[in-house]
């Protein structure tokens, strides 16, 4: 079979970039040598991800890469598919390290990425800021998440340390960032998008209740871990604004927080000064 046939029998859009990822080139060389022949392994190999793609599986899953704020992340069925709308957190954290002349408190920058599944956002601030003094530290519940960011780290050769730990149970050092992409999404609204979210792990998804009680454990465990002004990134679900809010006044009565809308005008996000 030829590469043009072989696309004629899944016209998917995405098919081509599985064409492309087994052949190992680009979408430009499959149109430009359209009538060259696929290897008979090669194109068994394509077949199965193309059925893949028809059950439903995630392109990035069957590529085995996403690509977050221009780098390329591997990920699998262990990690959550890092979306555009988390390149936000990375932003607002790297215009607040730039906006400070001088460190209030420390020579080097401490951050932490609280449930960091492929460890895209601490490692994209990490190349967006190479050259300052910062000190990184990664953590997940997931042993498995936790294999793949470093895998990615190193790809991206960022130095840090990893932390299998449920939220701070074992991390015991203060942070002046803190990435905390927890699983959001309220039971009930899982259950209505189980189908398209089936393949990613429903572990750094949800919590399986309504009460969003993992806001308010790591707010409150959080307190220990913050340095004399430490900076924290949430992105939320936009029904738990306020909730949330209640819980920073409960257990930072102190501190200033904002929320921010995402490119869809929903609330997405919690920015903490602690």
């Amino acid at each position: 079979m030829t590469i043009q046939e072989a696309l004629r029998a899944y016209p998917d859009l995405e098919a081509d970039l599985l064409l492309a990822h087994v052949l190992k080139t680009d979408k430009e060389y499959l149109y430009m040598n359209n009538k060259e022949v696929i290897p008979k392994a090669l194109l068994a190999k394509f077949q199965k991800l193309c059925s893949k793609l028809k059950e439903g599986w995630p392109t990035a899953y069957l590529l085995e890469y996403k690509y977050f704020c221009g780098l390329k992340f591997k990920v699998n069925e262990h990690t959550l598919i890092p979306r555009p709308e988390s390149e936000w957190l990375v932003e607002q954290a790297v215009k607040y390290v730039r906006a400070q002349k001088t460190h209030p408190v420390h020579k080097t920058w401490r951050v932490l990425d609280m449930g960091t599944g492929s460890g895209c956002l601490i490692i994209s601030l990490a190349k967006q800021l190479e050259g300052l003094p910062l000190d990184f530290v990664a953590v997940d519940i997931s042993a498995q998440a936790l294999s793949v960011a470093k895998k990615n780290a190193n790809f991206h050769n960022v130095k840090m340390d990893f932390k299998k730990s449920d939220l701070f149970s074992r991390v015991n050092d203060a942070f002046d960032i803190i990435f905390a992409n927890l699983p959001y999404v309220p039971h009930k609204a899982y259950k209505k998008l189980a189908e398209s979210l089936k393949h990613e792990p429903a572990s750094a998804i949800t919590t399986n209740d309504e009460t969003w009680e993992i806001y308010e454990k790591f707010i409150k465990q959080a307190r220990t871990h913050l340095t004399e002004k430490s900076l924290i990134l949430f992105e939320i679900d936009p029904k738990q604004k306020p909730v949330l809010e209640l819980v920073i006044k409960k257990w930072m009565p102190d501190a200033k927080f904002e929320f921010a809308r995402d490119i869809h005008g929903l609330w997405r996000y919690a920015v903490v000064t602690a």
